[in-house]
């Protein structure tokens, strides 16, 4: 009896934190966030407000260090519904900072296949409140939350097992990140991961996949 309301206690508790913490940080943005550009703002939305560039320019526009990639594109193709309200704009990032949060969890799942009380530190550390700039001042998707997002996916993808699929969503998921913000450090790091699982499998489809890893990162550093 006791294992069995352990085993249900540890994933309840964990529910009660992430909703909780959920909350706060939507009741936070709803509080803060403000309906017009604030500071970087303005340039890292030239691309797509201001200069109406293509898509594939949208995404390979640089901001500082970084690629807008798909924080970009989303922001082109949702913030016109809401005339560029930078207000709906944070409340779309801490959808983002939610779902990433989810898939943190779910991610523990795969790969220990129980939830216990101590994964309570997941929603903890992903719903912070020290992400506000992030989340409330100068929102930039590609900055911080789309990142977050798009590397627990790539993550989540490691462990799944059929091969082939697997494969070609971690090569797409590296070209993704790679132009994403500070995501773009996957790109170093994806050629090295699948270089060792061909080591150990020899397959053609995974040496493919290097190649186009390879690529995609020298492609970073085109202009």
């Amino acid at each position: 009896m006791t294992k069995i309301s352990a085993a249900k206690g540890g994933p309840l508790l964990v529910a009660v934190v992430f909703a909780a913490l959920a909350f706060r940080l939507f009741r936070l943005t709803s509080q803060y966030a403000v309906n017009i550009f604030f500071w970087d703002q303005w340039d890292f939305n030239d691309a797509a407000l201001f200069e109406h560039r293509s898509l594939w320019q949208i995404f390979r526009f640089q901001h500082g260090p970084h690629r807008q990639g798909l924080g970009g594109i989303l922001a082109a193709l949702v913030d016109p519904w809401f005339r560029w309200d930078s207000r709906t704009e944070a409340f779309l990032a801490t959808a983002l900072v939610a779902i990433a949060a989810l898939g943190m969890l779910y991610l523990k799942y795969r790969l220990f296949g129980a939830i216990s009380w101590t994964d309570a530190a997941i929603p903890m550390i992903a719903f912070t409140p020290a992400a506000w700039e992030a989340l409330w001042t100068t929102v930039n998707f590609a900055h911080g939350t789309l990142p977050v997002l798009l590397i627990v996916l790539y993550c989540i993808v490691w462990t799944w097992r059929n091969e082939r699929t697997k494969y070609a969503l971690i090569t797409l998921l590296n070209f993704v990140t790679l132009y994403t913000g500070f995501g773009l450090f996957i790109g170093l790091l994806t050629p090295v991961l699948l270089f060792a699982r061909y080591r150990e499998n020899r397959k053609s489809y995974i040496l493919t996949c290097l190649v186009v890893s390879i690529a995609c990162l020298a492609s970073f550093f085109v202009g």
